[in-house]
C-alpha cells in the first residue's frame, strides 16, 4: 500500500521545517554565546531560505507515496539520505555561478555545517518519529460470532448445509 498524498506532505513538512527550526536554534545560540549580535545568523544561512524547503518537501513526499511502506529506520535512512542530497544539489545549484569546482567544494561545506549545526541528525530524528504517520491504517475487522449467539433467523439447520463429499 502507499501513503497517502496528504501524510507524505505532512511527514516532508514535518522532517524538513523540524530540522530547519533545529538548525536556526544552534546557529542562534551559537551566535549568542559567541557575543556576536543575532543579525548575523543570516550570514550563515547561505543555502536559499526557500528553494532549499520547497524541493525537500517535494522530493520526500514523491519518495514517501512511491515507495511502499518501510520499516522505522529504513524509512528514516532512506529520507535523510535524500534530504542530504536536496541539501548538496541546492547548494551547488545556487553556487554555481562561481565555478563548479567551487560550487561542489561549498555543497560539501554545507553538508558538514549541516552535520555540526544538527541538522542532517534531527532531520534522521524527526524522520524516525514521524514514521508511524506514514503507516496506511485499515479499519478494524468485525467481531466474528459464534452460532450461538446468531437470531434463530440467521442460523442454518442441517438440512441448508452444503452436503459433503466424501471421496470414492
Amino acid at each position: 500500500m502507499t501513503t497517502p498524498w496528504y501524510r507524505a506532505v505532512a511527514y516532508a513538512a514535518t522532517v524538513t521545517l523540524g530540522s530547519m527550526a533545529v538548525q536556526a536554534t544552534v546557529f542562534l545560540l551559537l551566535l549568542v554565546l559567541s557575543g556576536n549580535p543575532a543579525g548575523d545568523m543570516a550570514d550563515l544561512l547561505i543555502t536559499p531560505v526557500l528553494a532549499f524547503p520547497f524541493f525537500s518537501i517535494v522530493v520526500l513526499t514523491v519518495t514517501r507515496m512511491v515507495l511502499p511502506a518501510l520499516p522505522r529506520w529504513r524509512t528514516a535512512a532512506i529520507d535523510t539520505t535524500l534530504y542530504a542530497l536536496v541539501l548538496l544539489f541546492v547548494t551547488i545549484g545556487f553556487t554555481a555561478s562561481d565555478g563548479l569546482a567551487d560550487a561542489v567544494d561549498f555543497g560539501f561545506v554545507m553538508l558538514t555545517v549541516g552535520l555540526l549545526s544538527l541538522q542532517l541528525p534531527a532531520a534522521l530524528a524527526a524522520s524516525a518519529l514521524a514514521q508511524p504517520r506514514l503507516l496506511p491504517v485499515a479499519g478494524t475487522a468485525a467481531p466474528q460470532r459464534s452460532a450461538s449467539q446468531l437470531p434463530a433467523s440467521q442460523q442454518l439447520s442441517a438440512s441448508q448445509l452444503p452436503a459433503r463429499r466424501t471421496p470414492a
